[in-house]
């Protein structure tokens, strides 16, 4: 099975050969932790436990002393960590889960996978949001946005019209919400397809 993370998809889609040479020369060993990634593996934990800070804020100072030496990017960080349990607490969020996995077939050995951090339950059904370090302002025009929606909608057998698809900074600022269309859906769904047949294309001619 051939996996496309969702957040890979729209150099995939600008530019199919130099992604294709990138995905085929990558290795498959683990990915060195960074200073966003503490803070949601720090966030995973916090909603884990159900809200204990404590707990998230030893895990965080667990994560960063393994590997990571900046001591003032590690306490810009941790204050990130901070600000977000705070929003938490003050917002009143319904966490429904965390750190889910997605798996959106789009051709016979061809997947969209990748991450969604965080779904809320919200007064319209659930809110899917991908927590990071910074989002483009044209967010919402990436073709992998309709399709979370959908994919969600599959993972929790719900109806893609009561999805809502969001991004928020790992501060917990800028939580910034929108819902796509069926017409957007199928879309981004043809379009998605479209390329999950290229790269089966490639697979084929790999192996003549």
């Amino acid at each position: 099975m051939t996996r496309i993370s969702h957040t890979e998809l729209t150099a995939a889609q600008q530019d199919f050969s130099a992604w294709w040479r990138a995905k085929q020369a990558s290795t498959t060993g683990r990915r060195r932790l960074g200073y966003a990634q503490a803070i949601k593996l720090a966030v995973y934990r916090f909603h884990k436990l159900r809200g204990d800070r404590v707990a998230a804020l030893a895990h965080f100072d667990q994560l960063v002393a393994r590997s990571l030496t900046n001591a003032k990017r590690i306490a810009q960080a941790r204050l990130q960590l901070e600000a977000y349990m705070e929003w938490v607490g003050h917002s009143a969020v319904i966490v429904a889960d965390h750190r889910v996995r997605l798996n959106l077939l789009l051709d016979v050995d061809v997947a969209l996978v990748g991450e969604v951090s965080r779904i809320d339950i919200g007064r319209r059904g659930y809110r899917a949001v991908l927590l990071g370090a910074r989002f483009p302002s044209r967010w919402k025009q990436e073709t992998r946005m309709p399709l979370i929606q959908t994919a969600v909608a599959n993972e929790y057998e719900r109806s893609a019209d009561d999805i809502s698809v969001a991004v928020q900074l790992l501060d917990g600022s800028g939580l910034d919400e929108t819902s796509f269309d069926a017409d957007e859906r199928d879309q981004a769904l043809r379009s998605a397809i479209a390329l999950a047949r290229r790269v089966q294309r490639m697979l084929l001619r790999s192996r003549r």
